[in-house]
């Protein structure tokens, strides 16, 4: 089985703060905070650029997927 990391584990492993990541990848520091709490989903692209940067097969980056809450049911009327 291979092994997987979450973005934050795998940028840890390679001595990267989150500043320095975010300016080697050109986004903002809390596009990277949310990608790693999984608030926003990561585009494929910006996945690729991640896999290089930190030099891992992309295949071996978990990544969160975007956080949905439940609403309640809103009833219109009575």
């Amino acid at each position: 089985m291979e092994k997987t990391l979450s973005i934050k584990a795998a940028r840890v492993e390679r001595g990267f703060s989150q500043e320095a990541l975010a300016e080697k990848l050109g986004i903002g520091k809390r596009t990277l905070i949310s990608w790693e709490n999984g608030e926003v989903d990561v585009k494929p692209v910006s996945m690729f650029a991640l896999a290089y940067v930190l030099k891992y097969d992309i295949d071996e980056l978990r990544v969160p997927t975007k956080k949905f809450t439940n609403k309640p049911h809103l009833k219109y009327g009575s």
